[in-house]
């Protein structure tokens, strides 16, 4: 699923959100907050096929913006389209998610203002939400070490 299916959207405000969380969350730093850094990079091993040799890659586009392509099992897309392949869901909660991580809440509450939040920890807590969600990509994440390895 190619990232710029979405740019089709008539939802202008929702697009300006998505440009600018791209910015402060661009895919490399979003494939390390998934524990998937290693495979950032200009050549890299897919991770979605058993790949014998590097065929994976992450680079910024003549857009401006960071985009990932398999040349072997034609994967490609965005950070949204990255985080519907990773995670196996429909299109809506990843545009959520990734809105969450980058600091641009999909729907500001009534309560209080939108505002961008910086993706880097000051050491700030997380919300229970948040802490939810990074755990349960973690899990997800989490490689198999063999027995008497750390």
């Amino acid at each position: 699923m190619s990232g710029r299916q979405f740019d089709r959207t008539e939802n202008a405000e929702l697009r300006a959100k998505i440009d600018k969380a791209k910015r402060q969350l661009p895919l490399p730093d979003l494939m390390s907050r998934l524990g998937l850094g290693e495979h950032a990079k200009k050549s890299a091993r897919c991770l979605w096929h058993d790949d014998q040799r590097p065929s994976f890659s992450v680079f910024k586009g003549d857009d401006g913006f960071w985009h990932y392509k398999c040349f072997v099992c034609d994967s490609s897309g965005d950070e949204i389209a990255l985080l519907v392949k990773h995670l196996g869901i429909s299109r809506r909660e990843p545009i959520k998610r990734y809105l969450d991580m980058a600091g641009f809440p999909a729907r500001p509450s009534s309560k209080s203002p939108e505002s961008p939040v910086s993706p880097v920890s000051e050491g700030q807590a997380l919300d229970a939400k948040t802490r939810r969600f990074l755990e349960s990509l973690a899990v997800e994440s989490a490689c198999a070490c063999e027995a008497g390895q750390s």
